[in-house]
């Protein structure tokens, strides 16, 4: 049926294509051959359309309808838009229906007689466009601030305001494709959605500075001397907890430290008061025990003392190396060492 149709129809819409450009400027010879090439091409794929070959069709119509534009191939577009249904190419059956619907409501907008052929196609059109929008998904791209063109995939670049037909799914859509400010998203699209995009903002480009001329003001040929600037805050040599541990180090070393000076001063206290009630002499073995205590103590007060001292200069360097900053990293080296009965702590920073 749409076959006979298409052949019944094929010449008067050409007919209606030159006569529409008609009425825009006089027609002559000239005006009409420049058409004939592609009135030929068009019979050429209506032979192969009515003999089954849709692909083939679409082939030759394709470039046609590319030369001829949206406008003046608006009713190519339909017979696109029906071959590829045939082909169950939905998406590019959507999108050549839906030109060819843009320009038929832009030349009823312009109070442009459209005639019975066109009418009927429109209402065909109309009621393909409303089963494949329950299966198909929309993107429309919203005008911005300024004129861009915006393309779904490898398909037409189309300018803003114009709804690209999409399957279900992932889509990619580029803005100002092949241009310096071509930008790229990835999109999601549902069945029977409409997604509308606003376009992503130009990257910013800053302009190169020129740089100032030298100040006159203390004479000629003399220049003013920079501005000295604030100096900012350093990255920190390293991070600040380490202080929090050393300080808590040092705490637990002062504790043991006190607890065994107390242990000590109370076996020195026993012995003497043992060596009070007996009036002999304290024996090897708690004066031994009161030794070894003591040893102990003093150990435990040098290294709370020490530890105390290497934390004090790791917040030191931590401020002033913040303050002022470092070229390179100081490293601390740290070590304890047993002299007879001290403890003695070396340290370099």
């Amino acid at each position: 049926m749409w076959t006979r149709r298409l052949s019944e129809l094929a010449f008067a819409g050409w007919l209606g294509l030159v006569a529409s450009d008609a009425r825009a400027e006089p027609a002559s010879p000239a005006s009409d051959d420049a058409l004939a090439p592609y009135r030929e091409r068009f019979k050429q794929g209506m032979d192969l359309y009515e003999h089954g070959a849709a692909a083939d069709a679409i082939a030759v119509w394709e470039p046609v309808y590319r030369d001829l534009g949206e406008r003046r191939g608006y009713r190519l577009a339909y017979d696109l838009g029906v071959a590829y249904a045939a082909l169950d190419d939905a998406p590019h059956s959507a999108d050549r229906l839906q030109a060819f619907l843009n320009e038929v409501d832009s030349r009823r907008e312009r109070g442009e007689p459209l005639g019975a052929a066109v009418t009927k196609e429109e209402s065909d059109a109309r009621a393909r466009l409303a089963r494949l929008a329950t299966v198909l998904g929309r993107v429309q791209v919203v005008p911005g601030p300024r004129p861009f063109i915006a393309r779904v995939d490898s398909g037409d670049p189309h300018g803003a305001g114009a709804i690209a037909w999409v399957t279900p799914g992932r889509h990619s859509v580029t803005f100002d494709p092949q241009t310096p400010d071509e930008r790229t998203i990835a999109i999601d699209v549902a069945a029977g959605a409409v997604l509308e995009l606003l376009p992503p903002a130009p990257p910013a480009t800053v302009p190169p500075q020129t740089p100032a001329a030298p100040s006159l003001s203390a004479g000629v040929g003399s220049t003013r001397p920079p501005a000295m600037e604030s100096p900012a805050l350093q990255p920190a040599p390293f991070p600040p907890a380490l202080i929090a541990v050393g300080g808590g180090v040092t705490l637990a070393a002062t504790v043991a430290a006190v607890a065994l000076e107390i242990h000590a001063s109370a076996l020195r206290d026993d012995a003497v008061a043992e060596q009070a009630r007996s009036g002999g002499t304290i024996p090897a073995g708690d004066r031994a025990s009161f030794e070894t205590a003591r040893t102990w103590a003093y150990v435990a007060v040098a290294g709370a003392a020490g530890l105390g001292a290497l934390t004090a200069g790791l917040a030191t360097w931590y401020i002033l190396g913040r303050a002022h900053g470092e070229s390179a990293r100081p490293t601390a080296v740290v070590g304890v060492r047993l002299d007879r009965s001290r403890l003695v702590l070396d340290g370099a920073f």
